[in-house]
């Protein structure tokens, strides 16, 4: 190995022994969503560690990829956040695409929290956007209308029968 691959590999070996070791038996939370959908916000209200993903496979770096593909390998459930306000600055329709994640944990549970219900329910939503939640629920994917601020419906996120 040339000297210049050992300074790219030495930095990354370092790094990943920093990292907290995964075991495969814990029960695991992925949380995901785009940027300012309320997923801290959220998570803060029901569990103590966090792990976020918020960007697209293809803006991943080899890294994160590798954190994905050890997370579809562990005892867990999804929860997909999304900011029915669209106050995170993206349409639903687009963070509806970040759900192309979604087959990588096609054996695990999944629960799509549309957060922020205190600014817009689903129902004043048009009817094209409401039809994204309509899908989802169609294929039997739970949608639980939610709002970190007030805690609307996070007790029925944390009761949803979510099997790990």
């Amino acid at each position: 190995m040339s000297c210049l691959h050992l300074m790219v590999v030495l930095p990354v070996r370092q790094h990943l022994s920093r990292l907290p070791t995964i075991d495969p038996n814990t029960r695991t939370l992925l949380l995901c969503g785009y940027p300012n959908v309320g997923k801290s916000s959220f998570i803060n209200k029901v569990v103590d560690t966090q792990g976020i993903m918020d960007h697209p496979l293809e803006e991943r770096n080899t890294i994160e990829m590798q954190a994905i593909t050890a997370l579809a390998h562990l005892r867990s459930a999804v929860l997909y956040v999304m900011d029915v306000s669209e106050r995170c600055g993206q349409t639903l329709e687009h963070q509806h695409e970040l759900f192309n994640i979604q087959p990588l944990f096609a054996n695990k549970p999944l629960l799509i929290v549309a957060n922020k219900c205190d600014v817009k329910k689903i129902c004043d939503l048009t009817e094209e956007d409401q039809k994204i939640f309509a899908d989802l629920t169609a294929k039997g994917i739970p949608v639980i209308e939610t709002s970190a601020l007030t805690e609307e419906g996070v007790i029925m996120v944390k009761t949803e029968n979510i099997v790990i």
